[in-house]
């Protein structure tokens, strides 16, 4: 088994925007996108989508209401998302597909291989504090439910797209032949993020 990861480049400030706009024309733009038709048969996430839209609200206007009678009532943390992590997992994917830049039209869903490991040996030799094995990894980088299971999400800062970058042209002429495919690929997606001033948002989920 192993992980396909989705890296896109978008601005994340532009995705925390969408949350509670009640734009209900890139709501149905968004249903009719090619990864909602891919994913919500097996999901159906289409009201955690709308949730995020409509539903959603912001931290100022929020009332947080604490749990009662050692917990026999719950409280609420305000935000109004009662879905699960998984199907805001896939309407955040689909969202930020759907706003931001695939690595490239032939590739934007990549399997993790062990041909990055050469690219994460590397990198670490040559003193770069990051690599790509963060890919693989889950953090909570939306305001939603999250818990550490099926589709992931993490996240490189603009910032951190352009350290990446400077070092992946240093260690070019080290990428052995049967890894360069790969290697251009990354290069080619992570030059894009960086010319258009983006963050990387990476989705992934086990095959």
């Amino acid at each position: 088994m192993g992980r396909l990861v989705i890296p896109i480049g978008i601005d994340i400030n532009r995705v925390n925007a969408v949350f509670g706009s009640h734009d209900e024309v890139l709501f149905d733009q968004l249903v009719r996108s090619r990864y909602f038709k891919k994913f919500d048969e097996e999901f159906s996430f289409k009201r955690e989508l709308s949730d995020l839209i409509f539903t959603y609200v912001p931290v100022g206007n929020r009332k947080v209401v604490s749990s009662k009678l050692f917990g026999l009532i719950k409280g609420t943390d305000g935000r109004r998302l009662e879905g699960e992590w998984n199907d805001y997992g896939y309407a955040l994917l689909t969202m930020c597909s759907y706003l931001g830049y695939t690595f490239s039209e032939t590739n934007d869903e990549l399997e993790y291989s062990h041909s990055w490991e050469q690219i994460n040996t590397l990198l670490r030799i040559n003193g770069c504090r990051m690599d790509l094995s963060r890919m693989l990894e889950s953090k909570q980088v939306f305001d939603t439910p999250y818990i550490h299971d099926d589709i992931y999400t993490n996240i490189y800062s603009k910032k951190e797209v352009v350290e990446l970058v400077s070092h992946l042209l240093i260690i070019e002429k080290d990428i052995e032949e049967k890894n360069q495919k790969p290697f251009y690929v990354l290069k080619s997606g992570l030059l894009n993020c960086m010319d258009k001033h983006l963050d990387l948002v990476i989705f992934s989920y086990e095959i």
